[in-house]
């Protein structure tokens, strides 16, 4: 075997476990697998938007980005997408094309096109903001049910 195909072989191995690792759901990284429930912040956020629209938006989310979607309410409005996406994937430059799939799921569910909203800094919580004014918002809050 020649150096370039001893390189080429580990690329594909590390891009091919990097892959693996992502859908399996065990490489969501420390940060996030240790943080409570962010419902509440959810909520506080968008107290007029009903939690079954909130938990829809984190499902798309979940499954643009190989999370398991049990793990959906471990996001903040506050995360950064880019940020997400770069403590998600350990081989800096090669992503699972999770903004790619994030685009066509938003596109398809809510008629939002992310490219025209992106920026660097782009929230989960500023992407929210726009799926919100594409649904109607809850009758009551919440009806007195338990928040998530």
């Amino acid at each position: 075997m020649t150096a370039t195909q001893i390189i080429i072989a580990a690329v594909v191995g590390l891009v091919g476990v990097s892959i693996v690792w992502a859908v399996s759901g065990l490489g969501l990284p420390k940060t996030y697998r240790e943080r409570k429930c962010a419902g509440n912040e959810w909520r506080s956020q968008f107290p007029t938007v009903r939690k079954e629209e909130i938990r829809l938006f984190l499902s798309v989310f979940t499954e643009a980005f190989a999370i398991r979607e049990r793990d959906k309410l471990k996001f903040r409005p506050s995360d950064k997408l880019l940020e997400i996406r770069d403590k998600l994937n350990p081989v800096k430059g090669i992503d699972a094309l999770e903004l790619e799939i994030l685009s066509k799921l938003l596109k398809e569910k809510y008629g939002i096109e992310l490219e025209r909203l992106w920026n660097p800094e782009l929230t989960l919580g500023s992407l929210f903001s726009k799926v919100a004014q594409q649904i109607a918002p809850a009758d009551a809050p919440n009806g007195g049910a338990s928040l998530f």
